[in-house]
């Protein structure tokens, strides 16, 4: 299986290359004036986050195990939030949490073929957990 690896990568679409045209429905809907400052994650929002984990997906460029994460959501959940609320205060990620991996996922029909696989990125799960909490939050 080969593997690449994605840094600080953006996404483009035909859409976005259309010329720069702004939704009118994007002008008139209110955006939360909440910074990331604002967020303080708690040990039991990480905690309850962990034991939700499904520890049947792969694990990120890190290679932490989320069966690992799952199991030790006690401890952990007493660490983990000063580690996703430094990024939030500061309002910079570290760089590991910016790299995945992109891996080929089978489509559909032959497999010999290339264009029945599309790209799946495998980004950093604590990452991604923290992306949750805040989200989760923001609704």
């Amino acid at each position: 299986m080969t593997r690449w690896c994605v840094k600080n990568s953006t996404r483009h679409s035909k859409r976005s290359s259309r010329k720069n045209k702004k939704s009118p429905a994007l002008d008139e809907v209110e955006t939360n004036q909440a910074t990331l400052e604002d967020f303080d994650l708690t040990s039991d929002e990480v905690k309850r986050n962990l034991l939700e984990l499904n520890v049947t997906k792969v694990a990120g460029p890190d290679r932490i195990s989320l069966w690992i994460l799952k199991k030790g959501a006690e401890e952990l959940s007493v660490s983990l939030p000063m580690v996703y609320n430094r990024p939030l205060v500061m309002e910079d990620l570290p760089e590991s949490w910016k790299t995945a991996n992109v891996v080929p996922e089978f489509k559909k029909d032959e497999k010999q073929e290339t264009l029945n696989y599309r790209p799946v990125s495998l980004t950093c799960i604590p990452c991604k957990e923290m992306e949750k909490i805040v989200r989760k939050r923001q609704l």
